[in-house]
């Protein structure tokens, strides 16, 4: 029993986060794309990739501006890129809820991120 608290008094609390940083990005993360399932995997060089079960080839850049994610993503028949904007709310974080804009908007959810060793 002692063993059992004393692992559960020493495991990591998330830290509150009051506004998204570059820092809390890197990893995979599951995610809800519009209520499709899917994961994107954003790298510290940033870029990113997204993919679902039935289309893993997604690609772009992303960074953290005024505490907005900022994506782009170019068209995968074509040299055009979209820009969009991800507000996410960091209440729960490491689970994120919010809305993409540009041209559309959609819900998002990132959740249960997946850390890159170093």
């Amino acid at each position: 029993m002692f063993t059992a608290c004393l692992i559960l008094c020493l495991a990591p609390v998330p830290r509150p986060v009051d506004r998204l940083t570059p820092e809390l990005m890197p990893g995979k993360w599951e995610s809800l794309w519009g209520g499709t399932p899917s994961w994107f995997c954003f790298l510290t060089d940033g870029t990113y990739t997204y993919g679902t079960a039935d289309d893993p080839s997604h690609c772009g850049l992303w960074e953290v501006r005024a505490g907005e994610l900022w994506m782009m993503e170019r068209v995968v028949h074509g040299t055009t890129w979209i820009e969009y904007t991800v507000e996410l709310k960091l209440k729960a974080y490491p689970t994120m809820v919010g809305v993409c804009r540009g041209g559309f908007q959609t819900a998002v959810t990132l959740r249960n991120p997946k850390r890159f060793a170093e």
